[in-house]
This record gives structure tokens, sequence and C-alpha cells, in this order.
């Protein structure tokens, strides 16, 4: 594995990241508490 294509990993994972933390953060800020609910009742059963 050479440096080059380890940099390249790392920049894709990077940009994944952020898409997905883009997506996330608008879907959480949309439907926070229905979120947090559904991940208690998971938690709980």
């Amino acid at each position: 594995m050479t440096s080059e294509i380890a940099l390249k990993f790392v920049f894709f994972g990077l940009v994944a990241l952020a898409v997905v933390l883009e997506v996330v953060g608008d879907v959480f800020s949309r439907n926070g508490l229905l979120i947090i609910k559904t991940f208690c009742f998971m938690l709980d059963s």
C-alpha cells in the first residue's frame, strides 16, 4: 500500500464522513426528539 493510495483513502474517508455528518445533522435538527425517543425505545427493548 503506497502512501498515495493511503492519502486518497484518507481523503475520501474524510469527505464521506463530512457528508454523513451533514445528513445526520440535518435530519437530527428536524427530528431530534423523535430520534432520541426511538433510540431510548431500542435500548429498552
